[in-house]
């Protein structure tokens, strides 16, 4: 149907009919014309009546005749400022409002956007030149003295000479179509996409080498201070010259296809100003530098249908032209002001590649495991389709991209690396790409981290037993545009554009980020849809168990499933603990993946900080197995749990590309998916995130520079830009996490404070049966936990001593705390151990401790610290807790002077007791010596009773022995659930005494009647020497003063070797236990003792006063006493010695009465008074009646 202007209103303006062309094409009847008040056809519009055609980007509105008729006269007055009409042909950069006035980018001479034409005697022909300017050196040019006249629904421009041309650079050159006359030609349509555009064909030779007019696109970034750079990507892979059939169209309003009527945006690949490549007859093959992943050149077949004169269709493959420099808009006209331009690619092209007739695929940037997988061009129609965008993104705000900057906050927003500019803002403009899919199998994106692909049984090149291939998980390409630059064609220069050095920092971090991006941001419909369905199938059943079919390098495990080309990760296996061998192994999995988790695998550049567990899941939802076992460690990765952007707590990176965890936690805008996986505050953006790494990572590194070697190893992996692998930092430690040998140490630790400094894996070993994969064995992990007490560190920052104890707060008579906890794992084991706890102990064998001492220095608190070990045999370690040091006691006892602590061990005794509820048992061994002070009456006279400890006038803070113990412990049980609710039993009574070992002071009990001391005895308040079997022995002469005892009373029970019965017993000998007790009751500056003594008799019941020999005869004994008294041996100064004595003896044979009755036996046990260890006994007959008071004293016997 041939173009007709119909009337607007009833006025003398005339437009083509809404729908039928691209923008507004109007007629305005000269005054000198009759108004038909009928639709006017363009024939009859050019020859039948005078007036002028108008072209605007968009039709008004008019509510009335008047008001379309002061249009057409303002136009009319505009044009002819005289007022003596005339034809044109007219641009107007708006109809509504009505803007005039040339765009800044028309010939300097022009007065206005058009041309005139009348009629002469050879026809209708140009009056005036008419240049549609495109840029700086390239134009239209239709000049004066061209034939106009219609064909089919455009204006039709012929002529023989001067000729119609298209002027440009060197780089491309075009002949205009020419009749049969030789006259060469060009359209103006009234209809279409290209309605109001000259349109005309011919030849274009295109020589790259030639000119400085880039053929391909290019990216820019801003600098801060300095001028942009600008990259440039040459398209085109040859420098022989190239000649081709072209179709153009060139809009005067729109040279650079950024104006409202080219809607690339989105893609509906209309484009005013265009060079298409029709290829009638012949196919076009332009070779490309874009390259296969085997690096095959990939040649550009166009797909073009348009023709003249209706012009280029719609995704016609050819060329627009971009500015070099950013868009500007002239704020007159609405319109760009002139630049030079480049020529960027547009519309639909096959692919080919050199003897591929099947599927290619096509590499996206400089990374060799970020594909686009297409069928080729075969010579058949299925082919996909690669489909250029103009007008995209082309610049970056900076790069490298900038640092978190906590005074900008803006820094620590996720922005796109290439943002979508403003409308109307200044911006550089290029060439995106999208694949259209053809009538074979859906194209697919494949992207995955560069340093770390998969690999599996279906990969190519493997051979499915013992040599795997690589595998491409793939995304289904949906209707999504992206930046896709021809790598190979860049020229090396340090003096322009990108430097070498950071090409692919720049292909990582901008196109591929950019990339990767808006593919997966399309499909994660499908993949979601993918995912749901799996879920519902694996709902039907019991869930099945991973079974990874793809291994990275690195031995990151994946199961992988595929359903119509679109790959679903089912889940990734990080790492695999197996702490004993004959169990299941633990490991740290992503199960059930969401899409956007999915996505952070499919990118070429992988460094994602993780702090967010919306996407990731956690272990109660089964969605993210985060726990692992290091050398019988347990750590968690529990993200999301303690989440903060100001403080480093369990976050988990993911880094599998170049660059160094430094410089890329300051970097959030390189991070993957920041406002899904690194955002857990909102209101504070990454930056404060990035920030806090930064803190992190740089107090590490100094501890690692001032000599700590536990964060060498850290300091390495965070400053080595080719790490690659998995890290949490900060990770949370909970009770159960200790190695079961260290479980006790939980009543010790601050939990709030507790935790992995970081845990990581770097490489797995992988197993392959032919089929699937698997870990035997655990994997290569390594990490540091770092626990210390501020106290300590500042006890240490000071100069003092690991070893010193801390005055820290005890709610009670004992109390047990870590100072230090420091593991350091490599290779999954333990290669650094360093720990010191503190055993406070307050009170000694009941009594309150006032001071303690280390060589005579005063402690600052009462307590002992040991130092932890670790001893590693074959695959057992054994940690040991132990102090060699002498700590000296000072208990508030005038008995008890010291309590000498020369070893002390700590043991957890089991994890787990198995109570109701469950509680951790550990047990502090003591190992030492009572220093015992000797008992005075306060008149200069001893009385040494407890016999073992310091000489008389030692202080009690250089107390060096005693009476030598061992196996004195302090049982500590702690609940499971609650192990700081710890509860302290100290256990004396297992105590063993070393006679050998011990320090005896010369004329004690214990010296002067040969006493081995045997066993510890303890009571509690109330309990009486008979309870405890012992008889009560009364301190007589030399004795000091006592004190009832009301308290808790402990006791040294002795062995009294008291001889033998003679012939009755053969060589049976008679021995005794000789208690010497006291209570804490009575403290250091008391003047009276709260002390005793006890005896159990020989072959006695405990507790009886009579015991016998052989059944034959009975000894009675009616009271027993100890005495210090001086014996008249000659010796001046006298000897002192004790004597035992056992009063008022009875003896009754073969069960007959008392004898005698009428007299009463003493006998009397003495030490001899030489110091020879020896025994004596000597009995005291006393006759009961008045005249028998001589006294018989007969020797009995002489023990050795």
């Amino acid at each position: 149907m041939s173009v007709a202007f119909e009337q607007v209103a009833k006025s003398g303006l005339y437009q083509v009919p809404s729908g039928a062309s691209v923008g507004w094409c109007a007629y305005l009847l000269s005054p000198q014309d009759d108004n038909p008040n009928a639709p006017i056809p363009l024939q009859a519009a050019l020859t039948g009546f005078s007036g002028s055609f108008v072209f605007a980007p968009a039709a008004p509105s008019f509510t009335s005749t008047e008001a379309a008729n002061d249009f057409v006269s303002a136009v009319q007055n505009w044009l002819v400022p005289s007022g003596v009409p005339g034809r044109y042909c007219v641009w107007l950069p708006s109809a509504a409002p009505l803007t005039f006035g040339a765009p800044s980018f028309s010939d300097s001479n022009a007065k206005y956007f058009a041309f005139s034409f009348s009629r002469q005697i050879a026809g209708l022909t140009l009056q005036s030149d008419f240049n549609a300017n495109v840029g700086t050196n390239l134009f239209l040019s239709i000049p004066s003295g061209i034939f106009l006249d219609t064909q089919q629904d455009s204006l039709h421009f012929r002529g023989l000479s001067p000729f119609i041309a298209i002027n440009c650079p060197a780089t491309l050159s075009f002949t205009v179509a020419s009749t049969e006359n030789a006259e060469n030609e060009a359209y103006l349509p009234f209809s279409g996409n290209c309605a109001g555009c000259l349109v005309l064909a011919g030849k274009m030779t295109i020589t790259p080498g030639a000119g400085n007019l880039l053929i391909g696109m290019q990216f820019a970034h801003g600098n801060p201070g300095a001028p942009d750079t600008v990259q440039p990507f040459p398209l085109l892979d040859s420098s022989a010259a190239q000649t081709m059939p072209y179709l153009a169209s060139f809009d005067p309003l729109d040279p650079i296809c950024a104006g409202p009527l080219s809607q690339s945006q989105p893609a509906a690949g209309i484009y005013r100003t265009i060079v298409t490549l029709p290829a009638p007859g012949a196919e076009i093959s332009l070779p490309s530098c874009y390259r296969t992943a085997t690096n095959q050149p990939v040649h550009l077949l166009p797909v073009a249908s348009g023709s003249v004169p209706s012009g280029p269709a719609a995704y016609d493959a050819g060329f627009v032209f971009q500015p070099v420099t950013p868009k500007a808009i002239d704020p007159a006209t609405g319109l760009p002001v002139s630049t030079t331009p480049y020529v960027a690619p547009v519309g639909n092209y096959r692919l080919g590649v050199a003897g591929s007739t099947t599927g290619i695929s096509v590499l996206c940037g400089l990374a060799g495991t970020e594909t686009l997988n297409m069928t080729s061009a075969d010579g058949t129609a299925a082919a996909d389709l690669l489909r250029f965008v103009a007008c995209s993104p082309a610049y970056t705000p900076v790069f490298p991209l900038p640092a978190a900057d906590l005074s900008n906050p803006s820094s620590g927003v996720a922005t796109p690396p290439l943002p979508q500019p403003a409308p109307g803002a200044t911006a550089y403009l290029t060439s995106w790409a999208e694949v259209i899919a053809g009538a074979q199998a859906a194209p697919t994106y494949s992207a995955q981290p560069e340093g770390n692909p998969l690999f599996g049984q279906a990969g190519p090149y493997g051979n499915g037993s013992t040599v795997v291939g690589a595998l491409h998980p793939t995304t289904t390409l949906g209707p999504v545009s992206f930046p896709l630059a021809p790598w190979a064609g860049v020229p090396v220069s340090d003096t322009e554009g990108i430097p070498p050095d950071q090409w692919s920092s720049y292909d990582a971090k901008v196109l591929s980020a950019t990339r990767r991006n808006a593919i997966l941001a399309s499909a994660r419909p499908l993949i979601a849809s993918a995912k749901a369905a799996r879920a519902a199938l694996a709902a039907t059943a019991a869930p099945p168990a991973v079974i990874p079919n793809g291994t990275t390098p690195q031995g990151l495990l994946a199961q992988i499933e595929t359903a119509g080309g679109q790959t679903d990760y089912a889940a990734v296996i990080l790492a695999q603990s197996q702490p004993d061998p004959a169990q299941t192994p633990i490991q740290m999995a992503f199960l059930d993946m969401s899409p956007e988790l999915q996505g952070l695998f499919q990118t070429n550049q992988l460094f994602a900080v993780i702090v967010n567990d919306q996407y990731v899941g956690t272990s109660a939802d089964g969605r993210f197995a985060n726990t692992v076992d290091v050398a019988g460690w347990t750590m968690q990765a529990n993200v999301g749990g303690t989440a903060s952007s100001s403080n480093v707590s369990n976050v988990l990176i993911l880094k599998f590309c170049v660059g160094t965890l430094v410089d890329l936690a300051a970097t959030p805008s390189t991070w993957v998916d920041p406002a899904d996986f690194s955002n857990p505050d909102v209101s504070s953006g990454v930056a404060v995130l990035s920030q806090a790494l930064q803190d992190y990572f740089a107090n590490a590194i100094a501890k690692a520079d001032a000599g700590n070697t536990l964060y060498a190893n850290f300091k390495a992996i965070v400053t080595n830009p080719q790490w690659q692998g998995v890290l949490v930092l900060a990770a949370d430690m909970t009770p159960e996490d200790l190695p079961p040998q260290l479980a006790g140490l939980a009543a010790g630790i601050d939990f709030s404070q507790f935790r992995a400094h970081h845990f990581g894996v770097t490489a797995s070993p992988v197993h392959f049966d032919g089929q699937n994969f698997s870990i035997p064995g655990q994997s290569s992990f390594f990490g540091l936990v770092d626990y210390q007490l501020p106290a300590y560190v500042q006890n240490l920052a000071a100069g003092g001593s690991p070893t010193q104890p801390l005055p820290l707060p005890a709610s009670g008579d004992y109390d047990f705390t870590v100072l230090q906890l420091q593991s350091l794992f490599y290779n999954s084991t333990v290669i650094d151990f360093r720990s010191h706890v503190q055993v406070t102990i307050n009170k000694a064998l009941g009594s309150t401790v006032t001071a303690s001492y280390a060589g005579a220095t005063r402690l600052a608190a009462n307590g002992v610290v040991l130092t932890g070990y670790y001893q590693s045999q074959g695959d057992t370690g054994t940690y040991l807790f132990e102090s060699d040091a002498t700590t000296v006691m000072v208990p508030d006892s005038n008995v008890l002077d010291a309590l000498v602590i020369d070893k002390m061990i700590y043991n957890t005794l089991t994890s787990n007791d198995g109570a109701t509820p469950p509680n951790i048992l550990s047990r502090i061994l003591i190992w030492g010596s009572l220093d015992f002070a000797v008992l005075n009456d306060g008149k200069g006279n001893t009385f040494d009773v407890m016999s073992y400890g310091m000489p008389v006038g030692t202080d009690a803070a250089q107390a060096t022995g005693g009476l030598t113990f061992s196996n004195l412990h302090i049982d500590m049980s702690s609940p499971v659930e609650s192990p700081n609710m710890t509860t302290y039993r100290i256990v004396e009574t297992d105590m063993v005494f070393d006679q050998a070992g011990s320090l005896l002071r010369a004329g004690s009990t214990a010296a002067g009647l040969a006493l081995q001391p045997q066993r510890f005895v303890a009571a509690t308040a109330g309990t009486t020497p008979a309870a405890k079997g012992y008889l009560p022995v009364r301190f007589t002469t030399g004795a000091p003063p006592q004190l009832p005892v009301s308290q808790d009373w402990y006791g040294i029970s002795f062995l009294v070797n008291m001889g033998g019965p003679g012939a009755l017993a053969s060589a049976a000998g008679f021995t005794s236990q000789l208690l010497f007790a006291w209570s804490p009751q009575s403290a250091r500056s008391a003047t009276s003792y709260a002390a005793f003594a006890g005896l159990q008799l020989p072959g006695a019941s405990p507790g009886a006063s009579a015991f016998s020999l052989q059944g034959v005869v009975k000894l009675t004994v009616g009271s027993l006493s100890l005495s210090y008294a001086p014996i008249d041996n000659g010796v001046k100064p006298p000897t002192y010695t004790f004597t035992l004595c056992l009063g008022d003896i009875a003896v009754s044979f073969l069960g007959l009465a008392r004898l005698p009755s009428s007299a009463s036996i003493d006998m009397f046990l003495f030490g001899d008074p030489n110091g020879t260890g020896s025994l004596g006994w000597y009995a005291a007959y006393v006759e009961n009646s008045a005249s028998a008071n001589a006294r018989l004293a007969t020797s009995l016997e002489t023990a050795q």
